[in-house]
């Protein structure tokens, strides 16, 4: 299905997007790709009717690339799987339908996933927020897929407020396994609203990684759980968007959480990671409407 999306080059070296030769272990570019999920054609920074909620995301279009048309997957599982192997999803027996409840499927474990090959070129793998891609067993988890931490949500949407799904508490943290250390897995129980969980995981891979690995480039898979449903949002967001009507009310506070969370990563992004090399941030969304 149609859909919008915004490349935002980082960094000083902002004239260089797309432009230079990455053939030496250094210019290997921080990977940043975001998704919001859910989101509609009509609901982004180009919007008839919300644009005003997208401040961050429309300045920092001034200085990217917008792609205002590409096609993508009409359901959040075949998406993902397509980005993760770059295979077609009928390839990957996804193409019917997304993995609903905690469905016994996911994200065939034979396949080589975009992490993995990523690994193989020195990345170090992050992913927050949601994934969608299997979870009746450890093995199709993302710490077993390629990443290295994650944090979020295994399943297809959940409760932005108790983070549950089927009245299941579905909020994780995870690191993989090393030489030196098993791999480890823990439930998070938490009130936080989820953009504010999955802003502030993002904040910490990124400062932690800047400390940690100041030497080896990082890929960020970021995976907003908003605009999927169910439509939650906090007063104050609410209050900000009367005017859109009830029909659009609860949407419209939601993508201007987002687009908070989208300036803030973003900020970190600059002020932590420096100006050794380029990155890349990809804002997207995954079904299109």
């Amino acid at each position: 299905m149609k859909e919008a999306c915004l490349c935002l080059a980082v960094a000083a070296h902002v004239v260089a997007f797309g432009a230079r030769p990455l053939d030496q272990p250094r210019d290997q570019p921080h990977l940043v790709f975001s998704m919001v999920d859910d989101m509609g054609y009509n609901d982004f920074y180009t919007s008839t009717d919300l644009a005003d909620k997208w401040p961050r995301v429309s300045a920092l279009a001034e200085s990217g690339l917008a792609i205002p048309t590409y096609y993508t997957q009409p359901m959040c599982t075949p998406s993902r799987a397509s980005l993760m192997t770059g295979r077609w999803p009928v390839r990957l027996g996804l193409q019917h339908q997304v993995i609903s409840g905690f469905k016994d499927m996911g994200l065939p474990l034979s396949e080589v996933t975009l992490p993995d090959k990523l690994r193989l070129q020195g990345y170090r793998n992050y992913a927050v927020g949601k994934w969608h891609l299997g979870q009746f067993s450890f093995a199709h988890t993302p710490t077993f897929r390629g990443f290295d931490e994650f944090m979020g949500y295994w399943t297809g949407a959940i409760d932005h407020y108790t983070h549950e799904h089927l009245r299941l508490l579905d909020l994780h943290e995870q690191r993989a396994g090393t030489d030196s250390a098993p791999p480890y897995h823990r439930a998070i129980q938490s009130q936080n609203y989820s953009t504010s969980i999955f802003e502030a995981a993002a904040k910490r891979y990124i400062s932690s990684h800047a400390q940690d690995y100041p030497h080896r480039p990082m890929f960020l898979y970021l995976q907003w759980s908003m605009v999927h449903v169910p439509l939650q949002a906090d007063d104050a967001a609410l209050a900000a968007c009367m005017a859109h009507g009830a029909a659009r009310q609860r949407l419209c506070a939601m993508a201007a959480t987002v687009d908070v969370a989208v300036g803030s990563v973003y900020d970190a992004l600059v002020d932590e990671l420096g100006e050794e090399r380029l990155t890349l941030m990809v804002l997207a969304g995954d079904n299109g409407g």
